[in-house]
């Protein structure tokens, strides 16, 4: 055992004194590269820049948080993405940078293939885009099933025919309610691996398919990494790879509202009834019978809403003698239903995942989302009941008749702590930009 534990702290020395060496020669080729090549190859020397992407150089060198502020025109994408494509083509490990907009995402892409061209070197990049950004093919067969459909927008049907993935791929004006029709929606791998013709060559079923295997650089957006960062730390099944050892936050400044936005729930009626309609559908598939619980379910569930909509009628009525009107509504969560409410949730979850083992690989991962989307609701309820709960919750109305809960967390930055500074796996490297104005 003694042995064991010396062997372990020398081969762990050996590797962090292998890691220091690389990074010296990476620091060299960083150095190299903005004091001499770029110069070479007739760019600009841009002041401040060769500092900075040495200080992020160091800080990965070191496995430690770096936050770059720097003034717009400095170049501070160049001065991190110059270490990163170094380090990456030292290692092969894949990088994860999230920005906040698809431009910028693009900008990005074409700047990592301008140093890429300068070094002569091109590791695969996956730039991720949205899903309803992506043609479905099953979709646009069903809608151009009908030979109405398929008559009135016949130039969309022999574009789309003659090729093509996202919607900009088609010079063609595409109607936001025509492309609502034939995009990718509510993306499941299990339903597209066992029913659709078109898996083989979609290029969006692909491309999530990439995104856990790949070891080249990913360029998303900040929503999409906070997700799979949430589900990083609560063991659910992740959109990324989860092999990446740096991330970068690219506008860093926008990052508390994209986390505030992810971790914002919203519950209806009507979406909580579709979870537990398909909760009730994999369960039947083996034959095992939850319909008594759920009716339960229903049951308490019609109640917390009844008592929901009840508050609303009540503040809209104080409104109208004050004659003013109400976008957010306040939640009394003393609702005598809701803690039968969430312990039916609680029991209906338990009963699935009992059910239900990893033997079948492909009922697992269609299973796993229902019990997520459970848990989800599971948390949500919990919350509420909490007297010193972490979050805040209102009501909006929806219509004449429907009320849509939300819920979103007081403490922000304690929850970025937690997702991109307490996971030892990964080092953050933020950065941001600030402008100035000459007086």
């Amino acid at each position: 055992m003694i042995f064991s534990i010396w062997d372990n702290e020398i081969e762990k020395k050996e590797k962090q004194k292998k890691w220091t060496d690389n990074f010296r020669k990476i620091g060299e080729e960083v150095y190299t590269f903005f004091v001499d090549t770029v110069i070479e190859k007739g760019y600009e020397n841009r002041e401040g820049q060769w500092d900075m992407s040495c200080e992020i150089t160091d800080a990965m060198k070191r496995k430690q948080h770096i936050l770059v502020e720097a003034g717009v025109g400095i170049g501070k994408t160049f001065a991190y993405i110059v270490p990163l494509l170094f380090y990456h083509k030292k290692y092969g490990r894949p990088i994860v940078i999230a920005t906040s907009t698809i431009a910028l995402q693009e900008q990005l892409e074409s700047d990592i293939n301008v140093v890429e061209n300068i070094i002569g070197y091109h590791p695969e990049i996956i730039l991720v885009k949205g899903q309803n950004h992506f043609l479905c093919r099953n979709r646009a067969d069903q809608f151009f099933f009908h030979n109405k459909n398929k008559e009135n927008n016949k130039e969309i049907y022999e574009e789309i025919e003659n090729g093509g993935c996202e919607r900009n791929d088609w010079d063609i004006n595409i109607s936001d309610k025509i492309w609502n029709q034939i995009n990718v929606r509510e993306f499941n791998p299990v339903f597209c691996r066992q029913n659709c013709v078109h898996k083989d060559y979609c290029y969006y079923y692909k491309m999530r398919g990439e995104l856990r295997t790949t070891n080249g650089i990913i360029l998303c957006n900040q929503d999409l990494l906070t997700i799979n960062l949430v589900k990083r730390q609560n063991w659910g099944n992740e959109i990324l790879t989860d092999k990446f050892e740096f991330v970068v936050i690219d506008e860093a400044h926008n990052l508390e509202n994209k986390v505030r936005s992810a971790f914002t729930k919203e519950m209806s009626y009507n979406s909580l009834s579709k979870t537990m309609e398909h909760i009730r559908k994999i369960s039947n598939r083996i034959g095992s019978m939850i319909d008594e619980k759920i009716k339960k379910y229903y049951e308490y569930l019609d109640q917390v809403f009844s008592e929901l909509y009840k508050q609303k009628e009540e503040q809209d009525m104080k409104a109208r003698k004050n004659d003013r009107e109400i976008e957010r509504y306040y939640v009394n969560c003393n609702i005598p239903a809701l803690s039968k409410l969430k312990k039916c949730v609680h029991d209906i979850s338990l009963e699935v995942s009992i059910q239900f083992g990893v033997e079948d690989s492909y009922k697992t991962r269609d299973v796993d989302n229902g019990i997520e989307e459970l848990q989800e609701q599971e948390y949500f309820w919990e919350s509420m009941l909490k007297g010193d709960s972490e979050d805040i919750f209102w009501m909006n109305a929806k219509g004449t008749k429907e009320v849509i809960l939300s819920s979103c967390p007081k403490n922000v930055n304690q929850l970025i702590e937690q997702l991109y500074f307490s996971d030892s796996n990964f080092t953050t490297i933020l950065t941001s930009a600030w402008s100035y104005v000459k007086i």
